[in-house]
């Protein structure tokens, strides 16, 4: 596929695609007719370890049929055992998998921020509140007290004077409780006493607006803009994953996996290799996201123009990292064949004329606009409205704050009462 689709699983088979017409071409110049010829093992074909091809090579190689009626992916290997044409394409080699879709992040709320901007503010908030938590205590340690307005105010008696270490654990507490409460916009009773205080506090509390006013911007650009998350965008990644990845069997790629030296990329993607001649069932478990694949980007493209027409969805993408460079797409020929001579130039004017990419892209007219980068990462277009999921994470950690405040007000309730119970004659 797109050049050569087989339809019927049994013949007489009917044969559909670019290469079809090509090969009409072809025998109309050559005043010829041709017989389709289809391989036992239905492969392109591989070389066996004792030198020996499978598939459409192993029918060129020992001379049972006189060309290929598909393309054949040309390297090393395959060109010392038989004769290739013209290129007819460039193709290349890509990863692709089930597109994905919109999902609500449950973790979405700590996005706003990256990790060392929230290392940072943490940092920030416990050195403000030790800074609050030690001025706060000099003041308390002074033979005085500072009344609502900051002024110096002498106790007038000794039980006004509390403990040493309860006023530490207040002063603990409020500059706890007011930290922190600024940070998240609550409101605490607590008046800052002394200049230091204050101007530590006056500073704490304009840094906090700020912070918290760039949070709900950016988490509220992050609720509403699509984001999309791709399990892999390169093999490299591919391999860090548990997906299973479709090779085609018989085909040059399948043979350069099988073969890569240990310890490389394609070596480690073995353990996730399936291979498998059945295109039909290849398609469809790559389309419910079953597999990923490793393949031409001509077939990706076929497919995403074939879906795209029965289900006008789009289902796939293509990573953007490739492997492999572009490799050419040619006809073989048995060793020696004088139709190569004959079969070059009418290969050579049906592509300056552009009829070969013509029968091609007509094959693949909606792959374009399914499979480009753009769509998948979403536009300015795409907004979407907010939905009661995409408020899960928040409502989530709404709901833990407000179980903590309840154990801790029971926790208070009790301790006060076993307080009032003791001090009872």
């Amino acid at each position: 596929m797109p050049f050569m689709v087989i339809v019927g699983s049994s013949p007489p088979y009917r044969f559909v695609g670019s290469m079809v017409h090509v090969m009409d071409i072809i025998a109309k110049q050559l005043n010829s007719c041709y017989e389709f010829v289809i391989p036992d093992d239905w492969m392109f074909g591989t070389r066996l370890p004792n030198g020996s091809w499978t598939g459409i090579m192993g029918q060129l190689a020992r001379r049972e049929v006189d060309m290929s009626g598909v393309t054949l992916s040309n390297d090393a290997a395959r060109n010392a055992a038989i004769d290739f044409s013209e290129p007819l394409y460039m193709d290349t080699q890509v990863l692709s998998y089930k597109r994905p879709v919109l999902e609500a992040d449950i973790a979405g709320f700590i996005k706003p921020y990256d990790t060392l901007m929230w290392i940072m503010l943490a940092a920030t908030l416990l050195v403000v509140l030790v800074a609050i938590f030690g001025v706060h205590l000099i003041e308390n340690s002074l033979p005085f007290k500072r009344n609502n307005n900051g002024e110096k105010q002498t106790p007038k008696l000794d039980t006004e004077r509390k403990a040493p270490q309860q006023q530490k654990w207040e002063s603990v507490w409020y500059s706890f409780q007011w930290t922190i409460g600024s940070t998240l916009a609550q409101s605490i009773p607590w008046v800052p006493r002394g200049n230091a205080i204050r101007v530590i506090a006056g500073l704490w509390l304009f840094s906090a607006l700020i912070i918290a006013s760039v949070y709900r911007s950016n988490l509220k650009a992050m609720l509403i803009l699509p984001k999309l998350r791709l399990p892999f965008d390169s093999i490299e990644e591919l391999v860090e994953t548990d997906i299973p990845c479709i090779v085609p069997k018989g085909s040059m790629l399948y043979q350069a996996v099988l073969y890569a030296p240990p310890g490389s990329l394609l070596s480690r993607l073995k353990d996730q290799l399936v291979d498998t001649v059945d295109k039909d069932k290849a398609v469809r478990d790559v389309l419910l996201g079953f597999n990923a694949v490793f393949i031409g980007q001509s077939i990706i493209e076929f497919v995403a123009h074939q879906t795209f027409s029965q289900t006008r969805t789009c289902p796939l993408y293509i990573a953007s990292q490739t492997f492999f460079g572009a490799t050419s797409l040619s006809i073989g020929f048995k060793k020696g064949s004088p139709l190569k001579a004959k079969v070059d130039p009418i290969i050579r004017n049906l592509k300056e004329f552009g009829i070969l990419d013509y029968l091609v892209r007509r094959e693949t007219i909606y792959a374009k606009e399914c499979l480009r980068q753009e769509s998948l990462l979403g536009s300015a277009e795409s907004l979407k409205p907010l939905k009661l999921k995409d408020f899960y994470g928040v409502f989530s950690l709404y709901a833990s704050g407000t179980f903590l405040a309840s154990v801790v007000f029971l926790v208070e309730l009790i301790l006060q009462r076993k307080r009032h119970t003791s001090n009872l004659p």
